[in-house]
């Protein structure tokens, strides 16, 4: 943007005042800074007012930089999905105190109320020559709850921090999001699921994983670069000290990078996650930030906030900003460590120095698990129940095979 502006000198001094306040509302608006200044109307006598006078410049045009007035928004496909505004930060202010840059926190839904039917096995009885039993058991409500503190037992003694004796630990991950929809590292990788669970390199690795015993609810292959000695224990408990297989070996040297050694258990999963990356448009994005989008496809991760990375030199606006997790390796991890902190008094500190430290052995048994809704965690350990309809066809079909002519 070009201005013009005349500075004569030997005006009444209360004129070339209110000249210049003019002048400096201008070049300190919010969104503009003088970037350079030149004289177009050189040297010169000229009559003013009846007087000659005499100036170097007479005119000169400033060269201004600005921030185009139009508001960027990456919201509205959260208010296409009809998600709902319920916070906004400011991020990134300027020199006059006022906001440039806002995060804006949505709530959405991310599915409907299902039902499912359960066998209950009540009003059943057991006869031997006339001699009857009652062996019926109505259906555990408390099955889930014990089995999440089995896991809670199981987590915290096989991940625990030697030297701190901290469980339940969390690590400092970070993508960044170039403002004006540039670049955008933030976003899901569309690998949802159960791809990098134990469970189901378990099921894929075929005689590699012979007598290996482990939990579908970590997600340790995520972790490699963040905790290597994590991943090491992890595995360890799956395939025993050692490794049992050459791959695992490089991994616990660290010669061998998780996608290798993912590839070489089961192609399948890793392949497929790597096409979903692809399609999402993150392959621009570092390797970490991959990661992280997979982290988040699989709610791995507590959002702590964002703040401005990058900006633009002399403007001084932003425009970059970082958003800072607190990634755990499992579900039930961020869970403890999201509702435990606020039993104890405890935040995750703010996006440049975030706080995902875990617990001591005293706060996690000071923990009131009553308190907490777990039900997320219930949803990933409730059983599916097979298609019995589809079951049932496949094994007429094979019936019928068996006795065709």
């Amino acid at each position: 943007m070009r201005s013009t502006r005349l500075r004569p000198q030997g005006w009444p001094r209360a004129a070339l005042l209110g000249l210049l306040l003019a002048c400096g509302a201008v070049a300190q608006a919010a969104d503009c800074v003088k970037a350079s200044e030149t004289c177009v109307e050189g040297p010169a006598t000229r009559n003013i007012g009846g007087y000659p006078v005499y100036r170097d410049c007479w005119r000169y045009t400033d060269q201004y930089s600005c921030v185009s007035a139009n508001t960027t928004d990456d919201c509205q496909p959260l208010r296409d999905q009809g998600c709902s505004q319920v916070g906004s930060t400011c991020v990134d202010t300027n020199a006059q105190g006022a906001c440039m840059v806002f995060e804006q926190t949505w709530q959405c839904r991310v599915g409907g109320g299902a039902t499912s039917t359960v066998t209950n096995c009540g009003s059943q009885q057991f006869c031997l020559d006339g001699h009857c039993f009652d062996t019926s058991h109505a259906p555990d409500p408390d099955f889930a709850r014990s089995l999440t503190g089995l896991e809670v037992q199981r987590e915290a003694g096989k991940y625990i921090d030697p030297n701190s004796l901290v469980v339940f630990l969390g690590y400092d991950n970070r993508c960044r999001k170039k403002l004006f929809g540039l670049v955008n590292c933030c976003k899901g990788g569309g690998t949802s699921g159960s791809l990098f669970t134990d469970f189901s390199i378990i099921s894929g690795a075929g005689s590699q994983a012979a007598g290996a015993v482990g939990s579908t609810y970590t997600y340790d292959a995520l972790f490699t670069s963040d905790a290597p000695d994590l991943v090491i224990s992890g595995f360890e408990t799956l395939f025993g000290a050692g490794g049992g297989s050459s791959a695992l070996a490089g991994l616990m040297a660290g010669d061998l990078s998780v996608s290798t050694f993912i590839e070489t258990l089961v192609p399948g999963p890793w392949t497929i996650a790597m096409l979903a990356i692809q399609f999402s448009g993150l392959l621009s994005c570092e390797q970490a930030e991959q990661v992280l989008a997979m982290k988040n496809d699989n709610h791995l991760c507590h959002s702590v906030g964002s703040y401005c990375s990058a900006k633009i030199p002399i403007i001084g606006i932003c425009i970059e900003t970082t958003q800072t997790y607190c990634c755990f390796n499992s579900r039930l991890a961020r869970i403890l460590n999201e509702q435990g902190r606020a039993q104890l008094g405890r935040s995750f500190g703010g996006a440049q120095s975030p706080d995902c430290s875990g617990f001591t052995i005293a706060q996690l048994q000071s923990l009131d698990f009553s308190r907490m809704d777990l039900s997320e965690f219930y949803a990933e350990i409730a059983p599916t129940m097979p298609n019995v309809g589809a079951v049932q066809q496949q094994a007429q079909q094979r019936v019928n095979s068996y006795f065709a002519p």
